[in-house]
């Protein structure tokens, strides 16, 4: 196309936006859409359900079995398969990430999304968030560099300003959220729902494992005289 657009194309037209009067119910998801879509629901009579993220399994489970009980119809086998590849990836990455020690820095949403399912598997969490909730004290990157110079952790989820942080610690990172300027690709990562759950274990698991500092081998100086 010949003009070019700084923002993004496609999303939710006024039409559709019209027809959200019609629904059955009303779920939110993410903080942010709650108190909003708990407003909407009451004046126009409606049930509402909300989810801070679906990121973990039960989170993902209570969704499926909320859209079962709703519409009277069982989910697709695709999406049975999708959960038994996140179990598989649950069963793979425990190994490298329960009792790991993470820091991770951003929105309160986007931290909600990292740090419930990496402490379900077993990881503990430092946060840093850009606005303070009744969950998270707010605090910059220059918190969090405080943070890190008096507590070790294992790996960092953050922007491309965390990984340059971690990079200046030699600590291992996840590179998520706005902006990742020094990779291509990360707007189109999907990290909710069975596969996305799968593939945030995985990228967590992937940083701890390339972080690791393998131990030379040992090579005895008696050898020389064999």
């Amino acid at each position: 196309e010949e003009e070019f657009s700084p923002c993004s194309i496609g999303g939710t037209s006024l039409n559709d936006i019209k027809q959200i009067a019609n629904s059955e119910l009303i779920i939110s998801l993410g903080s942010s859409m709650e108190d909003l879509a708990l407003t909407f629901a009451k004046e126009q009579g409606l049930s509402s359900y909300h989810f801070d993220s679906l990121s973990t399994l039960d989170d993902i489970d209570s969704f499926f079995e909320l859209l079962r009980n709703c519409s009277g119809n069982e989910p697709k086998k695709r999406y049975l398969k999708q959960r038994s590849h996140l179990l598989d990836t649950l069963l793979d990455t425990q190994f490298y990430l329960s009792g790991k020690q993470f820091a991770i820095a951003g929105d309160p949403e986007f931290i909600t999304k990292w740090k419930n399912p990496l402490e379900d598997i077993g990881a503990k969490a430092t946060v840093v968030s850009s606005i303070k909730t009744e969950k998270f004290e707010a605090g910059d990157l220059g918190d969090l560099h405080n943070m890190l110079l008096e507590e070790s952790v294992d790996f960092l989820i953050g922007s491309t300003h965390v990984a340059d942080l971690a990079h200046e610690l030699s600590i291992a990172v996840v590179r998520a959220g706005i902006p990742v300027s020094d990779r291509i690709g990360e707007p189109q990562s999907i990290r909710i729902g069975y596969l996305g759950a799968a593939r945030l274990y995985m990228d967590c698991a992937n940083a701890v494992m390339a972080g690791v500092k393998h131990t030379e081998p040992y090579i005895s100086s008696l050898r020389a005289t064999l």
